[in-house]
């Protein structure tokens, strides 16, 4: 696998410096996944009142709704970024036919006259 070692401190290490706040989407679909869990199994109880069968929707309802809006922001967010990089493309490409135009315009009526 290379020169890459890998091992319990280094781990630990990566562990320690892990900041949950900084992965994008993960709280937009934490809070998702929690209130529509709550939402469902207070429902479920409701309707039933079987607080097992409640808790079991409550969960299952909770990992379905936090991957799926987890999984469906970050391909929105690649989609986004291409949009911004093909964008950014088509001006770079504008700005460089700009300055050739103005290389090629500036110098294009021959010597000038010399008297």
């Amino acid at each position: 696998m290379g020169d890459k070692k890998y091992d319990w401190d280094t781990f630990v290490q990566n562990a320690k410096n892990f900041e949950i706040r900084k992965v994008p989407c993960l709280r937009d679909s934490l809070l998702n996944g929690i209130g529509l869990a709550t939402g469902i199994a207070l429902f479920r109880f409701v309707r039933t009142k079987h607080i097992a069968s409640a808790c079991n929707y409550a969960v299952g309802t909770f990992l379905l709704t936090t991957v799926g809006s987890f999984e469906y922001c970050r391909y929105q967010r690649t989609v986004r970024r291409e949009k911004i990089k093909q964008t950014l493309e088509i001006l770079n490409e504008r700005e460089r036919e700009l300055e050739n135009m103005r290389r090629s315009g500036g110098s294009g009526g021959g010597s000038p006259p010399s008297g």
